[in-house]
């Protein structure tokens, strides 16, 4: 597995998948040459579409509203992203 999806493979928590999706999202180029700037906000609204919340959420909505299944599928999400992203690159 490449070492970029290692770290967020193992994320256990809200807070983990949150600050390592925001990490990954930051350090990954766009195909136009710079990176995301707001990888925060890119990784709340993953999570918020993910949850089919028709509400704009705060973090701390956010976690306690978010379900397991809508974790692991943030993580194929990014995942699926950051590959699409460094393809970009080829």
């Amino acid at each position: 597995m490449d070492t970029r999806f290692e770290l967020i493979d193992r994320c256990t928590t809200f807070n983990e998948l949150l600050h390592d999706m925001e990490l990954l999202l930051n350090k990954e180029h766009l195909f136009y040459g710079h990176g995301t700037g707001n990888a925060m906000d890119e990784s709340m609204a993953i999570l918020m579409y993910l949850s089919e919340s028709n509400d704009v959420l705060d973090e701390e909505q956010l976690k306690t509203s978010i379900s397991d299944q809508v974790q692991e599928k943030a993580k194929e999400v990014c995942i699926r992203e950051l590959l699409n992203r460094s393809l970009c690159h080829i």
